[in-house]
């Protein structure tokens, strides 16, 4: 198996990630060319086109990356890097379930892959598809410690 591997959203799902930050920045541009508007209210929606991007720019982004030692959740606000062994299991629902340095249960949010409200079918078959390779990944590593292994 080659690493990394990357899972990500229905392909076309990238691109319209992106028409959120062009509203913000065209509503933002219409305002400017405005004669006598406010430059408060300018400044804000400067502000909202700006966050309209790198929120458009973080959607596109969102995906998972299989190492073969770590898996890296790239999410809409953070990303998250867990090591193989502290891994445990993928949900049904898309939360990547491991443990922390400590020993504590700790979920992860996997929310490209989440199925919530009513999804065309096709689309929800791929996001069961990508949390099944996820699954077979937690189960080919090797080496696995024994503290682990009451959790599945």
């Amino acid at each position: 198996m080659r690493y990394p591997q990357t899972l990500g959203q229905v392909p076309w799902l990238r691109p319209a990630a992106l028409i959120p930050g062009a509203l913000f920045v065209w509503g933002a541009v219409a305002l400017f060319v405005e004669d006598g508007f406010p430059w408060d209210a300018l400044m804000g929606f400067a502000l909202l086109a700006t966050v309209g991007v790198i929120l458009s720019l973080r959607l596109w982004r969102m995906c998972v990356m299989l190492h073969e030692n770590r898996i890296v959740v790239r999410g809409f606000f953070w990303s998250r890097t867990i090591p193989r062994e502290r891994v445990l299991r993928v949900s049904n629902f898309g939360w990547l379930i491991s443990r922390t340095r400590s020993g504590r249960p700790w979920a992860t949010p996997i929310a490209v892959f989440w199925n919530f409200g009513s999804v065309p079918l096709w689309f929800e078959s791929h996001n069961a598809a990508a949390l099944i390779r996820i699954s077979r990944w937690i189960e080919r590593r090797e080496n696995r410690p024994a503290r682990h292994r009451e959790f599945d």
